[in-house]
C-alpha cells in the first residue's frame, strides 16, 4: 500500500509507509468499534499525500481527504493518534525538503516490489 502511495504521489517512501501505519491504527480502533464511521482506504490515503506533498498542513489535509467523510466524534477521536505519538511532526518531516529525488524514490518503491508485485500488478495497482 506504502509502494503505491509513494509512486501515484511522487513522496518518499518513508513518507508514504508513515501514512499507512497511522490508517492502520485508526483501522484498528475502526474494527475495535472504536471509530465507526472513519475506515481509511487507499483512496482516501493518496489524496492526503498529495495534499500534505503540496504544502498543506498534515492534520488540514487528513481532515480534507479522510476526517470529512466521518462524524463529528470520530473526527475528534482520530485525532487522538496524532497528539499521543507526534505523528503531525513526522509526518511533516517526511514529507518536508525541497528537492527531494523523486526519481530515487519511485526506484526505490519498485525495486521494493521485486517478488512482491509483477509490473503489471503495480500498473494495475495505480490505476485506482
Amino acid at each position: 500500500e506504502a509502494q503505491i502511495v509513494s509512486v501515484q504521489v511522487g513522496c518518499k517512501l518513508t513518507a508514504a509507509k508513515e501514512l499507512v501505519r497511522f490508517a492502520n491504527l485508526l483501522r484498528e480502533k475502526h474494527y475495535e468499534g472504536g471509530l465507526p464511521s472513519l475506515n481509511p482506504s487507499l483512496r482516501s490515503l493518496i489524496p492526503w499525500a498529495v495534499d500534505i506533498q503540496m504544502g498543506t498542513d498534515v492534520r488540514e489535509a487528513f481532515e480534507d481527504a479522510i476526517a470529512n467523510c466521518s462524524n463529528d466524534m470520530d473526527r475528534e477521536t482520530a485525532q487522538q493518534p496524532f497528539n499521543a505519538e507526534n505523528n503531525v511532526d513526522k509526518i511533516t518531516r517526511l514529507f518536508g525538503g525541497e528537492g527531494d529525488d523523486i526519481e530515487e524514490d519511485m526506484d526505490t518503491a519498485i525495486a521494493e516490489t521485486e517478488g512482491k508485485l509483477t509490473a503489471d500488478e503495480l500498473g494495475e495497482a495505480l490505476e485506482v
